[in-house]
């Protein structure tokens, strides 16, 4: 992370899709300069590129007189250069939320038309201007957070994430999904339910690491312990009962 600052309304690219401008503070005659996060520009970077359409920034940059005036918290983010408020064209800001979760955000505010994003160091997410606190924005039931994982993995489920466990919940558990040379091997969001299943960093990469803490999780469960995460495995992990 590195805050970096600008003149305001400069129009210096910072990323592929995203100039200074966009971050500036949208205040009149309030500042002249304006503070941008590096961090903070990945992230709407990669939402950008995961979802492949616009992103519009409505809030970046607040100076302090600015933020006082639209009522923003004292020691608001925004007033750091580390925050944004954001929509993508045509995505629930749900789905914006929930992949900011999927690649490690830890600031997140979801709101009926837009989402907000910020690099802070420790989790605080929360829904609505009552900021009602959420402990994740994916559903809690292991099978439905599986099955959201899953679609966001580009898999089709034909009744989507009903968190009921089907045959085509069975089907899908038993291509062994996270071996290299089987179907789904660079599918980050459930390699990273497994990771965190098997307790090894959730960096969403199926490497040597995963694969012998994967091995230990089945020898503590009385599995085969072949690192292959397959049918019986997935069920231990999702506490699925068949």
């Amino acid at each position: 992370m590195a805050i970096k600052t600008y003149k305001k309304g400069s129009k210096t690219r910072v990323a592929t899709n995203f100039l200074v401008s966009e971050f500036c503070c949208k205040g009149n005659d309030c500042c002249v300069a304006a503070k941008i996060d590096t961090a903070l520009v990945e992230v709407l970077q990669k939402i950008r590129e995961h979802f492949g359409v616009p992103v519009t920034i409505n809030s970046a940059y607040r100076c302090e007189k600015h933020n006082k005036a639209v009522g923003g918290a004292k020691n608001s983010y925004h007033t750091k250069g580390m925050a944004a408020d954001i929509v993508a064209t045509g995505v629930k800001p749900l789905e914006i939320a929930r992949y900011a979760e999927s690649i490690g955000v830890k600031g997140i505010g979801l709101y009926d038309d837009f989402v907000h994003v910020d690099t802070r160091e420790n989790k605080s997410f929360w829904y609505s201007h009552k900021e009602e606190k959420r402990t994740t924005f994916f559903d809690e039931n292991p099978i439905k957070k599986w099955q959201q994982a899953a679609i966001m993995d580009g898999f089709v489920l034909k009744f989507g994430a009903d968190g009921i466990w089907g045959a085509e919940c069975e089907a899908l558990a038993k291509k062994a999904l996270c071996q290299k040379e089987k179907v789904g091997y660079k599918n980050t969001h459930l390699v990273k339910i497994i990771q965190n299943a098997v307790g090894v960093t959730a960096d969403g990469k199926f490497g040597k690491d995963t694969k012998n803490a994967v091995i230990k999780y089945q020898k503590s469960n009385a599995l085969e312990s072949d690192g292959i995460v397959g049918y019986n495995t997935w069920k231990k992990i999702l506490g699925v009962a068949k």
